[in-house]
């Protein structure tokens, strides 16, 4: 009996409890917490990365707009908008934005050059991003690089594409109404030239012209569907916006033509014709003879 209580007192001094022994009181249990490296601290969701490109290049994030001032480095700016000429999530290799910001420099320095940039961007997107912690906007993976816009992230261009397509296919299957209210979207969004900011930027040109051609492609359905409904002021307006972005258009021309003609202005309609034969002339290109039939 003694041998055994001695050993159950050697337990309890080992820290061991006897199981015939009571529980301990809460407040007297031992609280233990992991170690203060090991803590992972929640991070909360980003907040939504807005991007307008179409025009003068505007960038919010959740209610902060990132404003010209806020680029502490132009190469950082550069770089964003860079990306910009692809979709987002797409990953652009690191090679691409060397050749194009830093063609002469030597690789070496040229990395570095461009890791620098990147860190800068990511600060200027995330002021508050701690140390070592992954962007939520900026992503890099195997040596190559994507944005990122988040829960709720917009981008006019990606939605501007989006619309342009719905309507073509809609054009296609015949639904003029439903194809003319996803071309007035698309429409809505332009508020100019993708990157008009950057209008000598080479690496951006690929991507304006594509965009500006759409444009003036949604232009010209609603005005075609305005002119056939009888709206000869809208449809007169929109082949007027379309020259405005192209002013070599030739169905532009021909629907203005045909907007004045229906409308009885003959003298604005040879003028128009008249003006846009000259153009011809200065290119070496014969004029249309539809646009002859119209004023003819």
């Amino acid at each position: 009996m003694k041998q055994a209580n001695a050993h159950a007192r050697k337990g309890r001094y080992l820290g061991h409890r006897d199981a015939r022994l009571p529980p301990l009181p809460a407040a007297r249990r031992l609280k233990t917490s992991p170690h203060p490296a090991e803590r992972v601290v929640p991070r909360s969701t980003p907040a939504a990365l807005r991007v307008l490109a179409l025009g003068p290049l505007k960038v919010f994030v959740g209610e902060r707009e990132i404003t010209p001032n806020t680029w502490r480095n132009r190469k950082a700016q550069l770089v964003f908008e860079y990306l910009l000429t692809r979709e987002p999530g797409h990953l652009v290799p690191t090679d691409a934005l060397m050749e194009a910001f830093w063609p002469e420099e030597d690789p070496a320095l040229s990395i570095q050059c461009l890791r620098a940039a990147t860190s800068v961007l990511r600060r200027t997107l995330e002021p508050d991003l701690p140390c070592r912690m992954p962007s939520a906007y900026l992503s890099s993976n195997d040596g190559r690089y994507a944005l990122t816009l988040g829960k709720d992230g917009f981008f006019d261009v990606a939605e501007f594409a989006r619309n342009f397509y719905i309507a073509t296919e809609l054009d296609h299957a015949g639904d003029g109404a439903g194809a003319a209210s996803a071309y007035r979207t698309a429409i809505n969004l332009y508020r100019g030239d993708f990157l008009e900011d950057e209008p000598y930027a080479e690496w951006a040109l690929r991507r304006r012209e594509r965009l500006r051609e759409r444009f003036a492609r949604a232009l010209i359905r609603v005005c075609e569907f305005q002119l056939a409904n009888g709206d000869v002021a809208e449809a007169t307006d929109l082949a007027v916006r379309t020259l405005e972005t192209d002013p070599a258009h030739e169905p532009a021309y021909r629907l203005i033509i045909a907007c004045y003609a229906r409308s009885g202005q003959w003298g604005r309609a040879k003028v128009l014709y008249e003006r846009y034969c000259a153009a011809m002339r200065e290119y070496d290109l014969p004029t249309p003879p539809s646009l002859r039939t119209l004023v003819s």
